[in-house]
């Protein structure tokens, strides 16, 4: 399959991979690109593989001229992680855990 095939390729999302590129902000573009020229390697989590490039990472499993996006989602340092809020750990804190 050359460069120029995968954009005629089929690509379905998850509902999963379609909020996640919502909540960062990742066109269709991006994980075309992501898919195409990133780096690939085997997801030890489940099925498929991992695709990375610079900050963008995309989960998919693969087919000849088929993709099937389950997550993709932006590497962000400085942004903080749902359960890193401090209300969390003082709701965890009062329950004892």
């Amino acid at each position: 399959m050359s460069i120029h095939d995968l954009a005629s390729c089929k690509h379905n999302y998850s509902l999963h991979a379609s909020v996640e590129m919502v909540t960062d902000s990742i066109t269709e573009t991006e994980v075309r690109e992501v898919i195409r020229d990133g780096a690939r390697t085997r997801n030890v989590r489940g099925p498929g593989y991992v695709y990375s490039r610079g900050t963008v990472t995309v989960v998919a499993e693969s087919e000849p001229c088929h993709h099937y996006i389950v997550t993709a989602f932006r590497d962000d340092p400085r942004r903080r992680a749902l359960k890193d809020k401090s209300y969390w750990r003082r709701r965890r804190m009062r329950r004892g855990r």
